[in-house]
């Protein structure tokens, strides 16, 4: 019943900027991209975590529905996420007991950080409370109107885990090898490695969708969204700078430097009757099947500008 009420209604699709449309039925091409969130970015989630008492996985979450909401422009978002579901009836069986769970926030014009991260952890800790409902017969619950090109009710995928190095069970040392296994065929599958002093991320993506240059670009704003947890808790997500200095240095100054330098003392057309005498047999003007060369578009501009002036037509007139 609580996910029948939490689901209601449509879904919100998530739309983010894709290379091309989406095929009639779901494709898909695995490509990976590796990124770290360091130390001291780290310590500072860490104690907005002890400070409001929420998860850092909530926090992690926040920053990524915030990046979501960045690209997609989206009030709603729909996220999934998987929980581990073994309790003691399955203590004694071997293998991976998790179920995927779907997270779906609001996240309107004038949400702050603050608020964001607040409804985020709420969301998330009543999921987590009702994970026992398997997702495929929450899928047939459900039954949302069928669409082929897209994954069951989320296209973004969202994972948070405690890495440890070792672990040692009955006397047995093991170390967790990773093996990209589960990870599903969703748009985007982002997983964070929580090692205590610092976070590896590890983003799996559909490279039918996406190029590696905005997957990295993707992911550096990712690690400014959770600076502005800490930073910018008050600002509209919709306000929160995304560029670097460097990169808004760039985008202002070097992408725009459109400086020319031309004749001051020549009017357009002097300048225009130059560039004919320059290359005459250039195309000037591409317009479907018809094509006009500078010298044919100069000989018609000089025809109308005889026959403006046979008709009486003077400067300023």
């Amino acid at each position: 019943a609580w996910w029948a009420y939490q689901l209601r209604g449509k879904l919100q699709a998530l739309e983010l900027p894709l290379i091309r449309p989406r095929a009639a039925v779901h494709v898909f091409a695995e490509a990976t991209h590796d990124f770290r969130v360091e130390p001291a970015l780290v310590r500072r989630l860490q104690g907005l975590a002890e400070q409001t008492g929420y998860s850092t996985q909530s926090l992690a979450l926040s920053a990524f529905s915030a990046l979501l909401r960045r690209y997609a422009g989206h009030d709603e978002l729909v996220v999934g996420t998987s929980a581990p579901c073994r309790n003691e009836a399955l203590a004694g069986v071997v293998g991976p007991i998790d179920n995927l769970l779907v997270i779906r926030s609001q996240c309107p014009a004038g949400t702050t950080p603050q608020a964001l991260c607040a409804s985020t952890a709420e969301t998330l800790a009543q999921a987590l409370a009702h994970r026992q409902l398997q997702f495929d017969q929450l899928v047939l619950a459900l039954n949302p109107a069928k669409d082929m090109s897209r994954t069951a009710l989320f296209d973004v995928l969202f994972n948070y885990k405690q890495a440890e190095p070792s672990e040692v069970v009955a006397g047995v040392s093991f170390t967790p090898l990773e093996t990209n296994l589960g990870y599903g065929k969703n748009d985007l599958h982002l997983l964070i490695d929580d090692h205590g002093l610092h976070w590896n991320g590890h983003l799996v993506y559909n490279a039918e969708f996406f190029e590696p240059a905005f997957i990295e670009q993707l992911m550096q704003h990712y690690v400014r969204l959770l600076e502005a947890l800490v930073d910018a808790a008050q600002t509209p997500v919709d306000d929160l700078p995304l560029l670097s200095a460097e990169q808004r240095q760039q985008q202002v100054l070097a992408f725009n430097d459109s400086e020319a330098a031309w004749p001051e003392q020549m009017t357009i057309h002097q300048l225009f009757e130059e560039q004919v005498r320059q290359c005459p047999e250039r195309i000037a003007v591409n317009l479907g099947n018809e094509r006009l060369s500078y010298a044919q578009l100069n000989a018609q501009a000089n025809q109308l500008a005889h026959r403006l002036r046979a008709a009486g037509v003077t400067p300023q007139a």
